[in-house]
Formats: structure tokens, C-alpha cells, sequence
């Protein structure tokens, strides 16, 4: 217990298959095997890392934007079943598949991961995470709309609707000035997610106030 109390931190779902790993070798261990306690963490500290690192490109970066993106088209009409799916689905592949990923661990010891900590797995990473963007970049042209209620009418009287004008030089400029702001604060300025949420809402209500929005 005190060797597996220092610190550890990987992504939970890909990172089942060290947990397994580790108690298949802790099992050995009990049972009078010559491994090397230090040995044990020594291979959980080494493998967490690169397994995050493949992890958050397939769960974050790519499972969780595909789910959502078919639970916000199943909710656009007022559905229940947009959430629901969603949550549904990504507790049945998060539950099933961390436990068989333990499992394989467990009964494969170390060479259970060589696939993915091997120099196969850069390009496995690279073109997940690639995925990834290109479905959140879909996400974020189907479902971010914003519109800009501003009007200016000129001494001759030419009433100018601003949304029109901007439409017709670039359409959705404004839901691609509200994605590409959030990123840079997110990536650039190191805001996180729940501020930046946060941040979108006063400034929508002060929009909305003033008849910017």
C-alpha cells in the first residue's frame, strides 16, 4: 500500500490497462515470483505518461466531441434523447472498456502496452488527435451560431442591417470569432474550461443587454 501511494496520475480509461499490469504483477509478487517491488512503480510511473498521452487523443480529443455531436443533432428538436444518448453511451464504452483494458493488463503483464508506447504509437496519436479536430471543427460550424442585432440607418436614410453586411462578405464570421477566441484563451492564456464557459455567458448577457447580440 505505501508502494502504490506515491504519485500517480494518468488518463482513467486507456490507463486501466497499468492498473491491471500492476496488480497482475503484485499477484506475482504474493505469490513468491522474483519481481522487485520498485520495479512495479517503477514501470506504472514510466507508462503513465505516454498512455495520457494516447488516451487524451482518443477520449477527449476524439470519443467524447463524436458523442456529443450526435447527442446535440438527436437534442436540436427538444429531445431527451440527445443526453440521454449520450450519456449512455459514454458510461457503456467507459465502464466496458476500461474493465477490459484492466483485464488485458492483468493477464498480459508488460507486453500488453508495447503497442502503444512503441514508435508505431506517435502516428497512432497524431492521426487520432487529427480526427479529433476535424470533428470539433464540425461541431463548431454546425452548432455555434451568433448574430448581431446592430442597425445604422445614414443621413440618407439607407437603413444598414450589420448581420446582412457580414453575411454577404463572410458568413459565420462572428461563430468563427467566438471559437477561434475561446481556443486562444483556453490554449494561448491558459484559461480554463469552466471560466471560459463562464466568461461566454456574462458576455452574452451584456450583449444581449445593450442589443449588441
Amino acid at each position: 500500500m505505501k508502494r502504490h501511494a506515491s504519485f500517480y496520475n494518468t488518463e482513467p480509461q486507456l490507463g486501466a490497462i497499468i492498473n491491471g499490469m500492476a496488480v497482475g504483477m503484485e499477484e506475482k509478487k504474493a505469490n513468491g515470483e522474483p519481481i522487485d517491488g520498485e520495479t512495479i512503480n517503477t514501470l506504472k510511473v514510466g507508462l503513465m505518461g505516454p498512455v495520457a498521452g494516447i488516451g487524451d487523443s482518443m477520449v477527449p480529443g476524439m470519443l467524447v466531441p463524436i458523442l456529443l455531436s450526435i447527442g446535440m443533432a438527436l437534442a436540436a428538436g427538444g429531445s431527451m434523447l440527445g443526453p440521454i444518448f449520450y450519456i449512455v453511451a459514454f458510461n457503456a464504452i467507459a465502464i466496458f472498456g476500461s474493465y477490459k483494458l484492466f483485464m488485458k493488463g492483468y493477464k498480459m503483464g508488460a507486453g500488453s502496452v508495447e503497442m502503444l508506447v512503441s514508435h508505431r504509437s506517435t502516428k497512432i496519436r497524431e492521426a487520432l488527435s487529427l480526427l479529433g479536430v476535424f470533428v470539433m471543427g464540425g461541431v463548431a460550424a454546425s452548432y455555434v451560431n451568433l448574430g448581431t442585432g446592430l442597425e445604422f440607418v445614414t443621413k440618407d436614410g439607407v437603413d444598414i442591417n450589420v448581420q446582412m453586411m457580414l453575411d454577404g462578405i463572410f458568413p459565420k464570421l462572428l461563430p468563427l470569432i467566438v471559437v477561434l477566441g475561446t481556443w486562444f484563451a483556453m490554449a494561448k492564456k491558459g484559461l480554463s474550461p469552466v471560466k471560459a464557459m463562464l466568461s461566454l455567458v456574462v458576455i452574452s448577457f451584456i450583449g444581449v443587454a445593450i442589443g449588441l447580440f
